[in-house]
């Protein structure tokens, strides 16, 4: 039996060529309404110079930071979102998956660091998190955005565990959706501050006219010796 982790790598490799032209073509409302400026007025907030956007599919926010004249490097583990991301950009993408990461992959050190929508596992994403203040210098900001979970976790019981996915309201062309790992709140927060890093902001954007958060952004800084 294929594990849910691998599920989420095959789904979205079969599935980068309709996700890259929702994003391109705005399909996605929650995105076009808020998401996607909420994400970037967060990375902009600590002034980097330099960036690495982790899971960073077809590159949108690496160029939209880039013309914010923050110089952005993306890596992704899908080889076909990242050949999509180089078509329309001369920034520097690579493919990587989050083993490689944490393990120390990459030797540079950042402003910036942020996973926009991309962390829907559960032990990767512990040991991506866990490696995060070591790919930040000594000013550097992490920022991830995520769904909220209050907002996300339906009908069902609120603890960690399993959910189906779902690409509903992405537009057509998906097949097979993989699982994703829900966390609560408190274990989001647990799971940032036991790697390492200290809170130092935390965003629920909402869409106007709406008292309902549609996404959860964390922004953190190396926990100081």
């Amino acid at each position: 039996m294929i594990s849910n982790e691998q599920q989420i790598i095959n789904a979205w490799q079969a599935n980068a060529d309709p996700w890259a032209a929702a994003v391109r073509n705005r399909k996605i409302p929650s995105r076009v309404a808020v998401t996607d400026q909420a994400i970037i007025d967060a990375c902009l907030q600590s002034a980097p110079q330099t960036g690495l956007d982790i899971g960073c599919g077809e590159g949108w926010l690496v160029r939209a930071l880039a013309e914010q004249s923050v110089t952005m490097t993306g890596v992704d583990a899908v080889s076909e979102l990242i050949s999509a991301a180089r078509r329309l950009s001369s920034d520097e993408f690579t493919v990587m998956n989050y083993g490689q990461i944490a393990g120390g992959a990459i030797q540079h050190k950042f402003d910036l660091v942020v996973c926009n929508f991309c962390l829907f596992g559960q032990q990767p994403v512990a040991d991506l998190v866990a490696a995060i203040p070591n790919l930040l210098t000594d000013r550097g900001t992490f920022v991830l955005q995520t769904l909220h979970p209050e907002t996300a976790g339906g009908d069902l019981v609120y603890k960690d565990g399993w959910r189906d996915g779902s690409w509903a309201g992405l537009g057509t062309g998906f097949t097979n959706p993989p699982p994703w790992y829900f966390r609560t709140l408190a274990s989001w927060q647990k799971l940032i501050t036991n790697s390492g890093l200290r809170l130092t902001q935390t965003l629920a954007p909402c869409v106007p006219g709406s008292s309902l958060p549609v996404s959860i952004i964390f922004s953190a800084t190396a926990q100081k010796n």
